[in-house]
């Protein structure tokens, strides 16, 4: 009974928070229909993109580097990170199914309009850009349990820093310059931001380019600083060779 609760309760606070948000921005665009219609959608798919990103690999890792498990991890034959992604992926499924599918039902009017199959194709790689540039920088804080012990707090910190600062709450394109500026700077647009930006068709195929060519470099040194992170962790768990 308790699972049971906990998955509908869980259902019915993604579709409520959504909906406060709608009442919201229909409140502060009142007189702007155009801007309403956008600002629903941009919520709307923005909480579906959410989904995509669990953020159980930090604590998952976490917890084997601060208990010791990840000396025991290194004898198995699937590395620590490899077997923490695959159960990240089944989270995302599951998530998708309790969360995901009751959005798009309910905001099914709101989500519908006219998307190039260019767009699609496009935001979709953005979309798996953006889910690896997640995982490995939850994977690194997870390794950084080592000196942390607890990484709760830089977990909540580094959530609510993603979700603003990459667009997942409100449009880089509305903030203000400084803020903005700041974000443009950061791997966390390519998260939210820069896969919306290309489904609302609100980027040229120029800027895109560009941006894709960016969100790669982030992945290369996001990967290098996970293997940095995850050979300083094994150099103290592993004493004299084994």
């Amino acid at each position: 009974m308790e699972y049971r609760w906990s998955v509908f309760f869980s259902t019915i606070s993604s579709v409520f928070s959504i909906w406060i948000m709608i009442m919201l921005w229909k409140y502060l665009y009142h007189n702007d229909v155009n801007m309403i219609t956008y600002m629903n959608r941009y919520i709307v798919v923005a909480n579906i993109i959410a989904i995509f990103y669990c953020r159980g690999i930090a604590k998952r890792i976490g917890d084997r580097v601060s208990n010791g498990m990840f000396a025991l991890d290194l004898l198995k034959p699937i590395n620590i990170f490899t077997m923490s992604w695959l159960l990240e992926l089944g989270e995302v499924l599951a998530s998708f199914i309790i969360k995901g599918l009751p959005i798009i039902i309910l905001y099914f009017n709101t989500m519908f309009w006219k998307i190039s199959f260019h767009n699609a194709f496009f935001c979709m790689l953005a979309l798996i850009i953006g889910h690896i540039i997640f995982v490995l920088m939850y994977s690194i804080l997870g390794f950084l349990a080592i000196v942390l012990f607890d990484i709760w707090p830089f977990q909540r910190l580094l959530d609510d820093t993603i979700r603003f600062i990459g667009g997942g709450i409100i449009p880089l394109t509305i903030m203000p310059e400084q803020l903005r500026s700041i974000a443009t700077l950061l791997p966390f647009q390519y998260l939210y931001s820069f896969p919306l930006q290309i489904m609302f068709n609100k980027i040229e195929t120029q800027i895109m380019l560009k941006y894709f060519f960016v969100g790669f470099l982030w992945l290369i040194v996001l990967i290098l600083l996970n293997l940095f992170v995850y050979r300083s962790v094994m150099k103290k768990v592993v004493i004299q060779g084994g």
